[in-house]
Protein backbone atom coordinates (compact mmCIF):
# COMPACT_ATOMS: atom_id res chain seq x y z
CA UNK A 1 0.00 0.00 0.00
CA UNK A 2 1.04 3.84 -0.58
CA UNK A 3 2.52 5.61 2.28
CA UNK A 4 -0.12 8.54 1.85
CA UNK A 5 1.91 12.05 3.47
CA UNK A 6 -1.40 14.41 4.57
CA UNK A 7 -1.12 18.34 3.90
CA UNK A 8 0.74 18.41 7.40
CA UNK A 9 2.89 15.85 6.52
CA UNK A 10 4.06 17.65 3.28
CA UNK A 11 4.45 21.28 4.81
CA UNK A 12 6.31 19.09 7.69
CA UNK A 13 8.47 17.31 5.18
CA UNK A 14 9.33 20.85 3.28
CA UNK A 15 10.14 22.20 6.65
CA UNK A 16 12.58 19.41 7.47
CA UNK A 17 13.88 19.27 3.83
CA UNK A 18 15.30 23.20 4.62
CA UNK A 19 17.38 21.92 6.90
CA UNK A 20 20.29 20.70 4.17
CA UNK A 21 22.51 23.62 3.56
CA UNK A 22 22.03 23.08 -0.04
CA UNK A 23 18.55 23.75 -0.06
CA UNK A 24 18.30 26.48 2.64
CA UNK A 25 21.09 28.67 1.14
CA UNK A 26 20.22 28.65 -2.31
CA UNK A 27 17.57 30.70 -2.08
CA UNK A 28 19.48 32.68 0.70
CA UNK A 29 19.81 36.32 -1.02
CA UNK A 30 23.32 38.52 -0.29
CA UNK A 31 24.46 39.13 3.07
CA UNK A 32 22.90 42.00 4.26
CA UNK A 33 25.88 43.55 5.97
CA UNK A 34 29.34 42.29 7.86
CA UNK A 35 29.29 41.51 11.54
CA UNK A 36 32.36 41.93 13.90
CA UNK A 37 33.25 40.76 17.21
CA UNK A 38 31.06 42.65 20.09
CA UNK A 39 28.21 43.22 17.32
CA UNK A 40 24.61 42.79 18.29
CA UNK A 41 21.95 42.35 15.61
CA UNK A 42 18.40 42.44 16.00
CA UNK A 43 17.33 39.14 13.58
CA UNK A 44 13.43 40.30 13.65
CA UNK A 45 13.34 41.73 10.20
CA UNK A 46 15.60 38.67 8.94
CA UNK A 47 14.03 37.04 5.31
CA UNK A 48 12.41 33.82 5.08
CA UNK A 49 11.28 30.42 3.81
CA UNK A 50 7.99 29.96 1.68
CA UNK A 51 7.59 27.83 4.80
CA UNK A 52 8.03 31.41 7.18
CA UNK A 53 11.42 29.73 8.11
CA UNK A 54 14.07 32.29 9.26
CA UNK A 55 17.12 32.52 7.73
CA UNK A 56 20.27 34.30 8.84
CA UNK A 57 22.64 35.15 6.72
CA UNK A 58 25.71 37.56 7.23
CA UNK A 59 29.35 38.28 6.34
CA UNK A 60 32.05 37.98 9.42
CA UNK A 61 34.93 40.31 10.18
CA UNK A 62 37.58 38.24 12.40
CA UNK A 63 40.82 36.14 11.74
CA UNK A 64 41.45 32.67 10.72
CA UNK A 65 42.06 30.81 14.46
CA UNK A 66 39.75 32.78 16.21
CA UNK A 67 37.42 31.15 18.76
CA UNK A 68 33.97 32.40 18.92
CA UNK A 69 30.74 32.75 20.80
CA UNK A 70 27.43 32.88 18.99
CA UNK A 71 24.67 33.59 20.63
CA UNK A 72 21.06 33.08 19.79
CA UNK A 73 18.09 35.04 21.78
CA UNK A 74 14.69 33.41 21.46
CA UNK A 75 11.76 35.82 20.20
CA UNK A 76 9.07 33.97 22.86
CA UNK A 77 8.38 31.70 25.67
CA UNK A 78 9.02 27.96 23.96
CA UNK A 79 9.18 25.02 26.73
CA UNK A 80 11.72 23.55 24.12
CA UNK A 81 15.16 24.15 23.04
CA UNK A 82 15.86 26.55 20.28
CA UNK A 83 17.58 25.04 17.60
CA UNK A 84 19.59 27.20 15.24
CA UNK A 85 21.02 24.92 12.13
CA UNK A 86 23.90 27.02 11.81
CA UNK A 87 27.61 27.17 10.34
CA UNK A 88 30.53 29.44 10.03
CA UNK A 89 32.24 28.66 6.20
CA UNK A 90 35.52 30.20 5.31
CA UNK A 91 36.92 31.42 1.86
CA UNK A 92 37.10 27.56 0.41
CA UNK A 93 33.58 27.05 0.79
CA UNK A 94 34.16 24.86 3.89
CA UNK A 95 32.23 25.17 7.30
CA UNK A 96 34.66 26.12 10.09
CA UNK A 97 34.93 23.95 13.61
CA UNK A 98 31.74 23.59 15.97
CA UNK A 99 33.65 23.02 19.46
CA UNK A 100 30.51 23.93 21.63
CA UNK A 101 26.55 24.10 21.79
CA UNK A 102 24.61 24.67 24.57
CA UNK A 103 20.32 24.88 23.60
CA UNK A 104 17.57 26.33 25.97
CA UNK A 105 14.12 27.80 25.44
CA UNK A 106 15.77 31.17 26.23
CA UNK A 107 18.49 31.21 23.66
CA UNK A 108 21.02 28.97 21.91
CA UNK A 109 24.98 29.36 22.23
CA UNK A 110 27.14 28.24 19.84
CA UNK A 111 31.40 28.00 19.87
CA UNK A 112 33.20 27.94 16.43
CA UNK A 113 36.98 27.86 15.84
CA UNK A 114 38.03 30.20 12.30
CA UNK A 115 39.71 27.34 10.50
CA UNK A 116 40.87 27.88 6.69
CA UNK A 117 41.21 31.40 5.46
CA UNK A 118 38.75 34.64 5.77
CA UNK A 119 36.54 36.07 4.66
CA UNK A 120 34.21 33.80 7.41
CA UNK A 121 30.23 33.75 6.24
CA UNK A 122 27.50 33.13 8.84
CA UNK A 123 24.81 31.30 7.39
CA UNK A 124 21.90 29.77 9.82
CA UNK A 125 18.14 28.82 9.86
CA UNK A 126 15.23 28.47 12.61
CA UNK A 127 13.02 26.23 11.28
CA UNK A 128 10.21 26.22 14.20
CA UNK A 129 10.90 29.37 15.68
CA UNK A 130 12.51 32.62 15.61
CA UNK A 131 15.75 34.18 16.87
CA UNK A 132 15.39 37.93 17.92
CA UNK A 133 18.92 39.06 18.47
CA UNK A 134 22.87 37.24 17.62
CA UNK A 135 25.42 38.64 19.17
CA UNK A 136 28.88 37.70 18.57
CA UNK A 137 31.73 37.26 21.55
CA UNK A 138 35.49 36.51 21.07
CA UNK A 139 36.74 33.19 23.24
CA UNK A 140 34.04 30.15 24.54
CA UNK A 141 31.24 31.81 26.46
CA UNK A 142 29.43 28.47 27.50
CA UNK A 143 29.46 27.50 30.94
CA UNK A 144 29.98 24.05 31.91
CA UNK A 145 28.82 21.72 35.47
CA UNK A 146 31.48 18.70 35.04
CA UNK A 147 29.91 15.50 36.10
CA UNK A 148 30.91 12.45 37.60
CA UNK A 149 33.06 10.29 35.11
CA UNK A 150 32.63 7.70 32.53
CA UNK A 151 34.05 4.69 31.75
CA UNK A 152 32.89 1.55 29.83
CA UNK A 153 30.75 -0.99 31.28
CA UNK A 154 29.90 1.78 34.05
CA UNK A 155 26.07 3.93 34.29
CA UNK A 156 26.26 7.19 35.96
CA UNK A 157 23.22 9.55 36.82
CA UNK A 158 23.41 13.03 36.27
CA UNK A 159 21.37 15.97 37.40
CA UNK A 160 20.60 19.66 35.00
CA UNK A 161 19.67 22.08 37.76
CA UNK A 162 19.94 24.60 35.66
CA UNK A 163 19.30 25.54 32.02
CA UNK A 164 22.38 27.77 31.32
CA UNK A 165 25.11 25.14 32.74
CA UNK A 166 26.29 22.78 30.21
CA UNK A 167 26.47 19.33 31.57
CA UNK A 168 30.03 17.69 30.85
CA UNK A 169 30.92 13.94 32.14
CA UNK A 170 34.99 13.21 31.17
CA UNK A 171 35.40 10.11 29.73
CA UNK A 172 37.99 7.47 30.28
CA UNK A 173 38.41 5.62 27.24
CA UNK A 174 41.22 5.60 24.74
CA UNK A 175 41.80 6.27 20.77
CA UNK A 176 40.16 2.59 19.01
CA UNK A 177 37.87 1.75 21.67
CA UNK A 178 34.30 1.12 20.26
CA UNK A 179 31.38 1.42 22.90
CA UNK A 180 27.45 1.68 22.95
CA UNK A 181 26.33 4.68 24.82
CA UNK A 182 22.35 4.73 26.01
CA UNK A 183 21.14 7.34 27.33
CA UNK A 184 17.46 8.43 29.45
CA UNK A 185 15.76 11.43 30.47
CA UNK A 186 13.96 10.91 34.28
CA UNK A 187 11.64 12.73 35.70
CA UNK A 188 11.32 11.76 39.49
CA UNK A 189 10.44 8.31 39.06
CA UNK A 190 9.55 8.25 35.38
CA UNK A 191 11.87 6.80 32.73
CA UNK A 192 11.36 8.66 29.64
CA UNK A 193 12.97 6.40 26.84
CA UNK A 194 11.67 8.71 23.90
CA UNK A 195 15.04 10.40 23.22
CA UNK A 196 14.86 12.06 19.30
CA UNK A 197 17.91 12.78 18.09
CA UNK A 198 17.95 16.50 18.93
CA UNK A 199 18.73 15.37 22.41
CA UNK A 200 21.53 13.13 21.20
CA UNK A 201 24.92 13.79 23.69
CA UNK A 202 28.07 15.12 22.04
CA UNK A 203 31.18 13.41 22.13
CA UNK A 204 34.26 15.57 22.09
CA UNK A 205 37.94 15.11 22.02
CA UNK A 206 40.65 17.62 23.82
CA UNK A 207 40.30 19.80 20.99
CA UNK A 208 36.44 20.21 21.14
CA UNK A 209 36.00 18.20 17.69
CA UNK A 210 33.06 16.43 17.67
CA UNK A 211 33.53 12.74 17.40
CA UNK A 212 30.35 11.74 15.62
CA UNK A 213 28.75 8.45 16.41
CA UNK A 214 29.00 5.40 14.10
CA UNK A 215 25.16 4.07 14.42
CA UNK A 216 22.50 6.24 15.77
CA UNK A 217 19.65 3.78 17.31
CA UNK A 218 16.42 4.96 18.56
CA UNK A 219 18.14 5.57 22.43
CA UNK A 220 21.32 4.47 21.85
CA UNK A 221 24.08 5.55 19.78
CA UNK A 222 27.78 3.73 18.95
CA UNK A 223 31.06 5.28 18.35
CA UNK A 224 34.51 4.46 18.06
CA UNK A 225 37.05 7.18 19.81
CA UNK A 226 39.05 8.80 17.71
CA UNK A 227 41.34 12.34 17.72
CA UNK A 228 43.28 13.42 21.06
CA UNK A 229 42.65 12.89 24.82
CA UNK A 230 41.17 13.18 26.96
CA UNK A 231 37.36 12.82 26.00
CA UNK A 232 34.62 13.98 27.30
CA UNK A 233 30.43 13.55 26.99
CA UNK A 234 28.04 16.69 26.66
CA UNK A 235 24.48 16.72 26.84
CA UNK A 236 23.76 20.04 24.69
CA UNK A 237 19.76 19.63 24.60
CA UNK A 238 17.77 18.47 27.37
CA UNK A 239 14.09 19.36 27.45
CA UNK A 240 13.34 21.09 30.37
CA UNK A 241 9.87 20.84 32.09
CA UNK A 242 6.83 22.82 31.81
CA UNK A 243 7.21 23.25 35.90
CA UNK A 244 9.62 25.05 37.00
CA UNK A 245 10.19 23.26 40.63
CA UNK A 246 11.06 19.94 38.78
CA UNK A 247 14.84 19.18 38.02
CA UNK A 248 16.12 17.11 34.99
CA UNK A 249 17.35 13.96 36.24
CA UNK A 250 19.47 11.69 33.19
CA UNK A 251 20.80 8.29 33.16
CA UNK A 252 23.81 7.47 30.79
CA UNK A 253 24.90 3.89 30.45
CA UNK A 254 28.21 2.66 28.32
CA UNK A 255 28.15 -1.07 26.97
CA UNK A 256 31.44 -2.29 25.17
CA UNK A 257 31.61 -2.86 21.55
CA UNK A 258 28.79 -2.39 19.21
CA UNK A 259 25.18 -3.31 20.63
CA UNK A 260 23.05 -0.54 18.86
CA UNK A 261 21.80 -2.66 15.81
CA UNK A 262 23.58 -5.48 13.08
CA UNK A 263 25.77 -3.88 10.74
CA UNK A 264 24.80 -4.87 7.30
CA UNK A 265 28.16 -3.73 5.42
CA UNK A 266 27.98 -1.21 2.94
CA UNK A 267 25.35 -0.75 -0.07
CA UNK A 268 27.50 -1.46 -3.32
CA UNK A 269 25.15 0.93 -6.33
CA UNK A 270 23.75 -1.99 -8.47
CA UNK A 271 24.29 -4.89 -5.88
CA UNK A 272 21.35 -6.36 -4.90
CA UNK A 273 21.15 -7.39 -0.87
CA UNK A 274 19.06 -9.12 1.12
CA UNK A 275 18.68 -10.41 4.39
CA UNK A 276 16.69 -10.11 7.55
CA UNK A 277 15.77 -7.59 10.27
CA UNK A 278 16.28 -9.68 13.70
CA UNK A 279 13.04 -8.51 16.52
CA UNK A 280 14.04 -6.11 18.88
CA UNK A 281 17.61 -5.25 16.70
CA UNK A 282 18.19 -2.89 14.48
CA UNK A 283 19.76 -2.85 11.52
CA UNK A 284 22.14 -0.85 9.04
CA UNK A 285 24.08 -0.22 6.19
CA UNK A 286 26.58 2.06 5.24
CA UNK A 287 25.93 4.29 1.67
CA UNK A 288 28.33 4.22 -1.29
CA UNK A 289 27.54 7.44 -2.20
CA UNK A 290 28.61 11.10 -3.14
CA UNK A 291 27.82 14.20 -1.54
CA UNK A 292 25.60 16.03 -3.93
CA UNK A 293 24.63 12.50 -5.48
CA UNK A 294 20.93 11.29 -6.93
CA UNK A 295 20.21 8.24 -5.95
CA UNK A 296 17.28 5.51 -5.78
CA UNK A 297 17.20 3.27 -3.28
CA UNK A 298 14.23 0.29 -4.03
CA UNK A 299 12.59 -1.98 -1.28
CA UNK A 300 10.58 -5.13 -0.97
CA UNK A 301 9.99 -6.19 2.43
CA UNK A 302 6.54 -7.53 4.58
CA UNK A 303 3.49 -5.99 5.16
CA UNK A 304 3.70 -4.83 8.51
CA UNK A 305 7.58 -3.84 7.97
CA UNK A 306 8.61 -0.18 8.68
CA UNK A 307 10.61 1.24 5.89
CA UNK A 308 14.23 2.35 6.39
CA UNK A 309 15.32 5.67 6.91
CA UNK A 310 18.52 7.21 5.31
CA UNK A 311 20.50 9.58 7.58
CA UNK A 312 23.31 11.96 6.10
CA UNK A 313 27.00 12.71 8.19
CA UNK A 314 25.20 14.94 10.27
CA UNK A 315 22.18 12.37 11.43
CA UNK A 316 19.98 14.17 9.46
CA UNK A 317 17.33 12.17 8.11
CA UNK A 318 17.26 12.54 4.34
CA UNK A 319 13.75 12.68 2.87
CA UNK A 320 12.76 11.31 -0.45
CA UNK A 321 12.39 13.89 -3.32
CA UNK A 322 9.88 11.68 -4.50
CA UNK A 323 9.06 7.94 -4.16
CA UNK A 324 6.49 5.48 -4.95
CA UNK A 325 5.34 2.79 -2.77
CA UNK A 326 3.14 -1.04 -4.08
CA UNK A 327 1.57 -3.93 -3.05
CA UNK A 328 3.54 -7.12 -3.97
CA UNK A 329 0.13 -9.56 -3.26
CA UNK A 330 -1.17 -9.64 -0.59
CA UNK A 331 1.75 -10.30 2.11
CA UNK A 332 4.43 -7.52 0.91
CA UNK A 333 5.48 -4.24 0.20
CA UNK A 334 7.29 -2.51 -2.11
CA UNK A 335 9.17 0.81 -2.78
CA UNK A 336 11.09 3.00 -5.18
CA UNK A 337 12.40 6.25 -3.48
CA UNK A 338 14.63 9.00 -5.12
CA UNK A 339 17.02 11.55 -2.87
CA UNK A 340 19.35 13.91 -3.38
CA UNK A 341 22.03 13.82 -1.38
CA UNK A 342 22.73 17.55 -0.33
CA UNK A 343 23.71 17.00 3.08
CA UNK A 344 27.26 15.84 4.02
CA UNK A 345 28.82 11.75 3.97
CA UNK A 346 28.89 9.31 5.41
CA UNK A 347 25.28 8.48 4.77
CA UNK A 348 23.47 5.30 6.58
CA UNK A 349 20.26 3.09 5.75
CA UNK A 350 18.72 2.40 9.38
CA UNK A 351 16.19 -0.26 9.58
CA UNK A 352 14.10 -0.39 12.53
CA UNK A 353 13.42 -3.35 14.44
CA UNK A 354 10.21 -5.37 14.16
CA UNK A 355 8.22 -4.80 17.53
CA UNK A 356 6.33 -8.12 17.59
CA UNK A 357 8.47 -11.42 16.71
CA UNK A 358 6.01 -13.06 14.48
CA UNK A 359 6.72 -10.31 11.89
CA UNK A 360 8.84 -11.27 8.98
CA UNK A 361 11.76 -8.78 8.99
CA UNK A 362 13.00 -10.02 5.08
CA UNK A 363 14.21 -7.90 2.65
CA UNK A 364 15.63 -7.05 -0.29
CA UNK A 365 17.09 -3.42 -1.26
CA UNK A 366 18.79 -2.07 -4.61
CA UNK A 367 21.08 1.03 -4.64
CA UNK A 368 20.82 2.66 -7.94
CA UNK A 369 22.92 5.84 -9.21
CA UNK A 370 20.59 8.92 -10.43
CA UNK A 371 16.87 8.92 -10.83
CA UNK A 372 15.78 5.83 -11.91
CA UNK A 373 12.15 5.97 -11.14
CA UNK A 374 9.66 5.05 -13.98
CA UNK A 375 6.87 7.35 -14.81
CA UNK A 376 3.89 7.11 -16.67
CA UNK A 377 2.84 10.35 -18.76
CA UNK A 378 -1.14 9.58 -19.04
CA UNK A 379 -1.65 13.56 -20.95
CA UNK A 380 -0.82 16.54 -20.89
CA UNK A 381 -3.07 19.70 -19.39
CA UNK A 382 -2.77 23.45 -20.61
CA UNK A 383 -5.52 26.16 -19.16
CA UNK A 384 -8.40 26.23 -20.40
CA UNK A 385 -8.85 22.58 -20.53
CA UNK A 386 -10.01 19.26 -18.71
CA UNK A 387 -9.21 15.57 -18.37
CA UNK A 388 -11.22 12.69 -17.39
CA UNK A 389 -10.19 9.16 -16.10
CA UNK A 390 -9.88 6.57 -13.63
CA UNK A 391 -7.38 6.95 -10.77
CA UNK A 392 -4.91 3.91 -11.20
CA UNK A 393 -4.76 1.03 -8.64
CA UNK A 394 -1.68 2.11 -6.67
CA UNK A 395 -0.15 -1.56 -7.21
CA UNK A 396 2.85 -1.07 -9.27
CA UNK A 397 6.29 1.13 -9.51
CA UNK A 398 5.51 4.12 -11.83
CA UNK A 399 4.60 7.03 -11.15
CA UNK A 400 1.39 8.25 -13.19
CA UNK A 401 1.27 11.61 -13.84
CA UNK A 402 -0.57 14.76 -15.97
CA UNK A 403 2.35 17.21 -17.76
CA UNK A 404 1.13 20.40 -17.04
CA UNK A 405 1.48 22.90 -20.52
CA UNK A 406 1.58 26.15 -18.66
CA UNK A 407 3.60 29.36 -18.88
CA UNK A 408 5.88 29.08 -15.84
CA UNK A 409 5.53 32.94 -14.46
CA UNK A 410 1.47 32.43 -14.23
CA UNK A 411 -0.36 31.62 -11.37
CA UNK A 412 -2.86 28.59 -11.89
CA UNK A 413 -5.64 27.30 -10.57
CA UNK A 414 -6.45 23.50 -10.26
CA UNK A 415 -9.93 22.17 -10.23
CA UNK A 416 -10.40 18.75 -8.58
CA UNK A 417 -14.36 19.21 -9.08
CA UNK A 418 -14.73 17.51 -5.74
CA UNK A 419 -14.62 17.81 -1.78
CA UNK A 420 -12.64 15.56 1.33
CA UNK A 421 -9.28 15.48 -1.06
CA UNK A 422 -6.59 17.51 -2.68
CA UNK A 423 -3.66 17.39 -4.95
CA UNK A 424 -0.48 19.42 -5.06
CA UNK A 425 2.06 20.07 -8.33
CA UNK A 426 5.33 18.84 -8.65
CA UNK A 427 7.95 20.89 -10.65
CA UNK A 428 11.52 20.48 -10.78
CA UNK A 429 13.42 18.04 -8.48
CA UNK A 430 10.05 16.48 -7.63
CA UNK A 431 9.49 19.52 -5.49
CA UNK A 432 6.28 19.54 -3.98
CA UNK A 433 4.61 22.20 -3.29
CA UNK A 434 1.24 23.56 -1.65
CA UNK A 435 -1.14 26.54 -2.57
CA UNK A 436 -2.73 29.81 -2.01
CA UNK A 437 -6.08 28.75 -0.66
CA UNK A 438 -6.59 28.40 2.80
CA UNK A 439 -9.61 25.70 1.95
CA UNK A 440 -8.73 23.09 -0.79
CA UNK A 441 -10.07 20.09 1.54
CA UNK A 442 -13.31 21.59 1.34
CA UNK A 443 -13.31 23.69 -1.83
CA UNK A 444 -12.26 20.90 -4.20
CA UNK A 445 -9.50 23.62 -5.86
CA UNK A 446 -6.33 25.38 -5.41
CA UNK A 447 -4.09 28.06 -6.57
CA UNK A 448 -0.63 27.88 -7.46
CA UNK A 449 1.97 30.79 -7.81
CA UNK A 450 4.12 28.70 -10.60
CA UNK A 451 6.77 31.53 -10.54
CA UNK A 452 8.27 31.08 -7.16
CA UNK A 453 8.87 27.43 -8.51
CA UNK A 454 10.81 25.91 -11.07
CA UNK A 455 9.15 24.52 -13.97
CA UNK A 456 8.59 21.90 -15.83
CA UNK A 457 5.29 21.10 -13.42
CA UNK A 458 3.33 18.04 -13.22
CA UNK A 459 0.02 16.89 -11.51
CA UNK A 460 0.69 13.62 -9.96
CA UNK A 461 -2.31 11.34 -9.41
CA UNK A 462 -1.59 7.82 -7.95
CA UNK A 463 0.01 9.24 -4.67
CA UNK A 464 -3.30 8.53 -2.71
CA UNK A 465 -4.64 4.65 -2.24
CA UNK A 466 -8.09 5.67 -1.30
CA UNK A 467 -8.58 6.56 -5.08
CA UNK A 468 -7.78 3.32 -6.34
CA UNK A 469 -10.53 2.97 -9.26
CA UNK A 470 -12.28 6.21 -8.59
CA UNK A 471 -13.02 8.82 -11.38
CA UNK A 472 -11.45 11.79 -11.97
CA UNK A 473 -12.26 15.20 -13.78
CA UNK A 474 -9.71 17.94 -13.96
CA UNK A 475 -9.82 21.33 -14.85
CA UNK A 476 -6.94 24.36 -15.39
CA UNK A 477 -7.10 27.97 -15.50
CA UNK A 478 -4.84 30.70 -15.51
CA UNK A 479 -5.93 33.34 -12.16
CA UNK A 480 -7.50 32.25 -9.19
CA UNK A 481 -10.96 31.12 -9.82
CA UNK A 482 -11.48 27.82 -10.66
CA UNK A 483 -12.79 26.46 -13.76
CA UNK A 484 -16.36 24.52 -14.15
CA UNK A 485 -15.95 21.60 -16.39
CA UNK A 486 -18.65 22.64 -18.84
CA UNK A 487 -16.27 25.44 -19.72
CA UNK A 488 -13.12 23.54 -20.61
CA UNK A 489 -12.69 22.32 -23.88
CA UNK A 490 -11.34 18.14 -23.16
CA UNK A 491 -7.65 18.23 -23.74
CA UNK A 492 -6.37 16.64 -27.01
CA UNK A 493 -6.35 12.65 -26.58
CA UNK A 494 -2.58 11.70 -26.14
CA UNK A 495 -1.29 8.35 -26.16
CA UNK A 496 -0.02 7.37 -22.86
CA UNK A 497 3.58 6.84 -22.86
CA UNK A 498 5.94 4.96 -20.25
CA UNK A 499 9.39 6.39 -20.25
CA UNK A 500 12.65 4.97 -19.10
CA UNK A 501 15.10 7.02 -16.79
CA UNK A 502 18.90 7.26 -16.95
CA UNK A 503 21.43 6.62 -14.58
CA UNK A 504 22.78 9.68 -12.70
CA UNK A 505 23.91 12.79 -14.46
CA UNK A 506 27.33 12.53 -15.73
CA UNK A 507 29.13 15.42 -18.21
CA UNK A 508 30.89 12.48 -20.13
CA UNK A 509 29.70 11.88 -23.81
CA UNK A 510 27.00 8.71 -23.40
CA UNK A 511 27.76 5.73 -25.03
CA UNK A 512 24.30 4.87 -27.05
CA UNK A 513 22.84 1.62 -27.48
CA UNK A 514 19.76 1.26 -29.26
CA UNK A 515 17.19 -1.20 -27.99
CA UNK A 516 15.38 -3.74 -29.95
CA UNK A 517 11.79 -2.30 -29.42
CA UNK A 518 12.27 -1.30 -33.28
CA UNK A 519 11.59 1.73 -35.36
CA UNK A 520 9.48 4.66 -36.56
CA UNK A 521 9.55 7.60 -38.52
CA UNK A 522 10.33 11.17 -36.65
CA UNK A 523 10.74 14.18 -37.99
CA UNK A 524 11.76 16.83 -34.92
CA UNK A 525 11.15 20.75 -35.42
CA UNK A 526 12.69 23.27 -33.12
CA UNK A 527 10.25 26.09 -32.24
CA UNK A 528 12.76 28.70 -31.43
CA UNK A 529 16.55 28.35 -31.31
CA UNK A 530 17.19 25.43 -28.62
CA UNK A 531 20.83 23.87 -27.59
CA UNK A 532 21.46 20.25 -28.31
CA UNK A 533 23.22 18.38 -25.59
CA UNK A 534 25.81 15.21 -25.85
CA UNK A 535 23.03 13.49 -23.88
CA UNK A 536 19.57 13.41 -22.25
CA UNK A 537 19.77 16.03 -19.88
CA UNK A 538 20.99 19.70 -19.21
CA UNK A 539 23.31 18.10 -17.04
CA UNK A 540 25.35 17.08 -20.37
CA UNK A 541 27.63 18.92 -22.49
CA UNK A 542 26.09 21.08 -25.23
CA UNK A 543 26.92 19.97 -28.39
CA UNK A 544 25.53 22.62 -30.99
CA UNK A 545 22.23 24.15 -31.36
CA UNK A 546 19.09 23.87 -33.66
CA UNK A 547 18.03 26.95 -35.09
CA UNK A 548 14.05 27.87 -35.16
CA UNK A 549 12.00 26.53 -37.82
CA UNK A 550 14.60 24.21 -38.90
CA UNK A 551 13.98 20.63 -39.14
CA UNK A 552 15.89 16.93 -38.71
CA UNK A 553 15.61 13.61 -38.20
CA UNK A 554 15.15 11.68 -34.56
CA UNK A 555 16.22 8.12 -34.27
CA UNK A 556 15.84 7.58 -30.66
CA UNK A 557 14.00 8.65 -27.63
CA UNK A 558 14.87 8.57 -23.32
CA UNK A 559 13.66 10.22 -20.07
CA UNK A 560 16.12 13.06 -18.60
CA UNK A 561 17.19 14.12 -15.43
CA UNK A 562 14.59 16.52 -15.48
CA UNK A 563 11.79 14.32 -16.09
CA UNK A 564 11.05 15.34 -20.03
CA UNK A 565 11.32 12.92 -22.76
CA UNK A 566 14.62 13.65 -24.82
CA UNK A 567 14.71 13.05 -28.92
CA UNK A 568 18.15 11.93 -29.77
CA UNK A 569 18.84 13.83 -33.57
CA UNK A 570 20.47 11.87 -36.69
CA UNK A 571 23.18 13.94 -35.89
CA UNK A 572 24.50 12.63 -32.40
CA UNK A 573 22.53 15.97 -30.71
CA UNK A 574 19.44 15.66 -27.81
CA UNK A 575 16.91 17.96 -27.76
CA UNK A 576 13.92 17.62 -25.12
CA UNK A 577 10.60 17.47 -26.19
CA UNK A 578 8.51 20.23 -25.01
CA UNK A 579 10.84 22.60 -26.96
CA UNK A 580 10.06 21.25 -30.42
CA UNK A 581 7.10 20.19 -32.14
CA UNK A 582 7.19 16.40 -33.34
CA UNK A 583 5.97 15.20 -37.23
CA UNK A 584 5.43 11.41 -37.80
CA UNK A 585 5.23 7.95 -35.03
CA UNK A 586 7.65 9.92 -32.75
CA UNK A 587 6.51 8.19 -29.56
CA UNK A 588 7.53 4.87 -30.83
CA UNK A 589 11.07 5.17 -31.10
CA UNK A 590 13.27 2.92 -30.19
CA UNK A 591 14.60 3.39 -26.39
CA UNK A 592 18.71 4.61 -26.07
CA UNK A 593 20.31 4.65 -22.79
CA UNK A 594 22.74 6.68 -22.33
Amino acid sequence: MKRFIPLFGIVLALCLALLSPANLFAQTPQPAETLKIGDSVNLLGSPRTPDDNQIVDYLLDAQAGQKITLRWENDGAYYQPLVVEADIFNAEGLAVRQVGLLDNPAWSVQVYVLDGTAPYHIKALMPFASAKQLTLSEGDKITRSEQPALSIGATVDGRQNALDALPVHPLNVQAGDTFTMTVEKVYGPTVDEAIIELNLPIVRDANGTRIEPDFIGNIASTYTIKGDAPYRIELPRLDPTTDSERHINYRIQLEAGNTTGTDAGILKQAEPAKGKVAFNLPLYYGVDAQQNQMITLRYEMGSNSVYPKLRDGKHHEVWATIFVDYEIGSQGLGSVAVYKLDGPPPYQLYFLPPVDPSIDGHYNIQLDAGDTLERHEIGTLAPGQRVQGVHPQVNDNVLDYYRLDVDPTATITLNWNQSSDQYVIIGADDERFVGVNANPWEDGFDTFDLSKHKAPFILRIDDDPKRNGQPYTFTLAEGTEPLSIDAATPATAAQTTTVATVPAPSDANPTVTESTSGSSSCSITSSANINQRSGPGTNFALAGSLSGGSSTSADGQAQGTDSFTWYHLINGGWVRSDLVITTGDCENLPIMSA
